[in-house]
């Protein structure tokens, strides 16, 4: 066979397959026929377009919080490195309280148990409480440059991180406005 043949042929396929795929692609049981899906992906079809739809447009955003968020875990470590049980402190009892309280009803239900750490159980806004309320040890090690430029910043992600952790879709306008925020979050180290 020639190269051209061989080209040919190769053309000659993808056009069949096009064309049939073109014939099935209303009947999705057809399309599940050919192609072969996991039982996550399968079981999506139960579940209105819309909403998976929404789902993938909110997907980099949740990306963007889970870094964000254990990145400022890191830096919070970072920053209390000579305080290792900063959460005794008298400023922090509500935290510690609900903290104990993350852990405990999570043990009694022996799954999804998250790691030991106390920074793993705080919510967003809770670790921008932390941050603030220990100000210095940012300032001082060069973590965060202005008090109240991450206090806005945080506290408008966290607005965002509120809806995307409560599967609402946010609009374009906000997902934008998200990405900004996040990006003022890395000019500030």
């Amino acid at each position: 066979m020639t190269k051209d043949s061989e080209i040919s042929s190769y053309m000659w396929n993808v056009v069949h397959s096009i064309n049939e795929l073109a014939k099935v692609e209303e009947n999705f049981e057809e399309i599940n026929n050919l192609v072969e899906f996991s039982p996550m992906e399968s079981s999506l079809f139960q579940f209105d377009e819309k909403y998976i739809k929404e789902a993938n447009d909110n997907l980099e955003s949740y990306k963007w919080l889970y870094c964000l968020e254990n990145d400022l875990r890191d830096k919070i470590r970072t920053a209390l490195v000579d305080e290792p049980n900063w959460i005794d402190d008298a400023q922090f009892s509500r935290l510690k309280t609900d903290v104990e309280d993350r852990k405990r009803s999570e043990s009694g239900a022996r799954i999804l148990l998250r790691e030991p750490d106390d920074l793993m159980y705080l919510t967003l806004g809770e670790l921008k409480q932390v941050v603030l309320q220990k100000w210095q040890k940012f300032e001082d090690n060069g973590i965060f440059r202005s008090k109240n430029y991450i206090d806005r910043i945080l506290t408008d992600i966290n607005k965002a991180r509120i809806v995307i952790a409560h599967n609402a879709h946010l609009d374009k306008l906000d997902l934008d406005q998200l990405e900004l925020n996040l990006h003022y979050y890395s000019k500030q180290s």
